[in-house]
């Protein structure tokens, strides 16, 4: 059996194939999306701990405003008192109940009697009703007696 010649070369060199054709450039990888969840996770931590109580966001102490943003459900902020209020004026009162009390500072129907329509003519604790006792319902009608509660004649 006769030794091929290219297998009698120095064992110290040896055939080896073609390098590919193709050559794969590796492009550097962005880290945006590494950041975005870490500022993600951040955040769910953030929201986490504000939930169990751990974390308070700084806010004016209880009960104390300086801007309506210190103030919870659209309340209003009296700066003179430093509390937070339904109403400062009767602007901030619209539709049926248009004044605003200024000694509690909530929008009511009414002052007295004056300001009630002639369906509910009597002004009770700021409230326009259509009775107060079984006097004020028409004894005569289907609904002769009156709710003190609702301030509506009932039957």
């Amino acid at each position: 059996m006769s030794v091929p010649a290219y297998a009698r070369l120095e064992p110290s060199i040896r055939i080896s194939p073609a390098p590919p054709s193709i050559i794969y450039v590796e492009r550097p990888r962005s880290r945006l999306p590494l950041i975005i969840m870490i500022i993600i996770i951040v955040i769910i931590i953030i929201v986490i701990l504000v939930m169990i109580g751990m974390l308070t966001i700084k806010r004016t102490p209880a009960g104390i405003c300086s801007s309506n943003l210190d103030c919870p459900d659209n309340l209003l902020c009296d700066k003179a008192s430093g509390k937070c209020h339904q109403c400062l004026d009767n602007k901030q009162c619209g539709n049926q109940q248009s004044y605003c009390d200024p000694s509690d500072h909530v929008c009511k129907d009414c002052r007295n009697n004056l300001d009630c329509p002639v369906g509910a003519p009597y002004c009770v604790s700021g409230n326009c009703l259509t009775c107060r006792n079984d006097l004020d319902c028409d004894q005569t009608s289907l609904y002769p007696r009156c709710n003190q509660s609702t301030g509506k004649c009932v039957i």
